[in-house]
């Protein structure tokens, strides 16, 4: 059985970040453009740090997040109400539209996230070591065409 260290297991992930609805509106178009700009598919991680003077930069942008049940793209997920399931079908879902031409998903956003309301199960996953705020591309699972 692998174990992770002490301080990884500490470190809580806050989702969503604690930050203005202006930064929030920035991050989320800072985000957006750098998938777009990338041409990135499906979904993405886009990493930033944020100065004293709460100006964001973009560190890296994966597209290929931490997927794995308990990985940090998850945290995201859960936040617009997917467990991982859900996350793994919703995926398949966008993929198939843009590949396929099958008919688009409906959005998914942390308004309609309440998954007492939908059926849905949220899991919180467990804490995965992190140090850069993440924005999650629309929830990371919008197509991109």
């Amino acid at each position: 059985m692998r174990t992770r260290p002490a301080a990884a297991a500490a470190i809580q992930p806050v989702c969503p970040a604690p930050i203005s609805d202006e930064l929030t509106a920035e991050a989320k178009e800072i985000a957006v453009r750098t998938f777009s700009a990338l041409g990135l598919y499906d979904c993405a991680r886009v990493d930033m740090r944020m100065d004293a003077d709460d100006k964001l930069y973009v560190l890296e942008a994966n597209s290929l997040p931490s997927l794995g049940e308990h990985g940090s793209y998850l945290v995201g997920a859960a936040h617009v109400g997917l467990d991982f399931a859900a996350f793994v079908n919703r995926l398949v879902d966008v993929a198939s539209a843009r590949y396929f031409g099958t008919p688009q998903p409906p959005s998914v956003d942390a308004q309609a996230a309440d998954p007492s309301q939908r059926g849905l199960r949220v899991r919180h996953p467990a804490p995965r070591r992190h140090g850069a705020f993440a924005a999650a591309v629309g929830g990371g699972l919008k197509p991109h065409r």
